[in-house]
């Protein structure tokens, strides 16, 4: 029972780290997502007349960038949302487990204590019929020989020893069954730790991710005059926006 709340409470110390963890990965996505959102203002601020840069392009731009650092956070908020649904279901399914294995324990002892029992009334019965010279069996061997009670006495203890050896036998495989069923509740246990453990590594690396995407936007945003590089960089969607930049200059 103590290895149990100790497992219990291990459990539950690590399911609060994941949750605290989750927290602080929430808060630095709204740190990157505010401090971007500066760099964005300021690079607007700094933008003058002089620059070989069209209006078109700088809305082009930052119109690709928002968009980017847009599906950025919410594909890192649909991970964390994804993480805090697996964490709870894992909490509910760790208690279901924990619950049925307290449960399985006890009835495990309360099966033992009865065998126990039925083992002491075997061994008493056996010696009574193993030990005739004993002194309360020759007063009821005294009382009842010769007549027909004594053999129906007699075969009374038998069929009673019978019982007892029969209900013995079926507690012991009741017990069986409860050892198994304790066995694989405690596997399917460590299979919970260790999915746990996955999911830890799989939080830590969206977490390093998260941070990886955010400094490309934020090593992209604190270059405004190489427009063209970070262009390229970002594809067929900041061609298209060039292009529509162009145009709109043109007219």
């Amino acid at each position: 029972m103590k290895k149990m709340q100790e497992r219990d409470l291990e459990l539950t110390l690590a399911l609060e780290d994941k949750d605290r963890l989750i927290e602080e990965l929430k808060l630095s996505l709204k740190s990157k997502e505010a401090l971007i959102q500066c760099l964005q203002e300021e690079k607007s601020q700094m933008a003058s007349p002089d620059e070989n840069v069209s209006s078109g392009e700088l809305r082009g731009l930052s119109a690709t960038l928002r968009e980017a650092k847009e599906r950025d956070a919410e594909a890192l908020q649909e991970d964390l949302r994804e993480k805090e649904r697996e964490i709870a279901t894992e909490k509910k399914n760790s208690l279901k487990r924990d619950k049925a294995i307290q449960g399985l324990t006890m009835a495990l002892k309360s099966k033992e204590k009865e065998v126990g029992e039925l083992n002491s009334e075997i061994k008493e019965l056996t010696a009574a019929f193993t030990k005739p010279g004993e002194a309360p069996l020759i007063t009821q061997a005294t009382k009842f020989q010769g007549s027909e009670d004594y053999e129906a006495a007699l075969a009374e203890k038998k069929a009673l020893l019978a019982e007892l050896h029969s209900e013995n036998l079926t507690k012991s495989a009741e017990n069986q069954r409860l050892l198994r069923n304790v066995k694989v509740i405690t596997q399917e246990l460590s299979d919970l730790k260790k999915e746990k453990l996955r999911l830890e590594r799989d939080l830590e690396e969206a977490h390093q991710e998260g941070n990886k995407r955010a400094h490309t936007i934020l090593v992209s945003a604190s270059h405004p005059p190489d427009m063209m590089g970070v262009a390229s960089r970002l594809g067929p969607v900041m061609v298209s926006a060039h292009r529509e930049g162009s145009a709109v200059q043109k007219t």
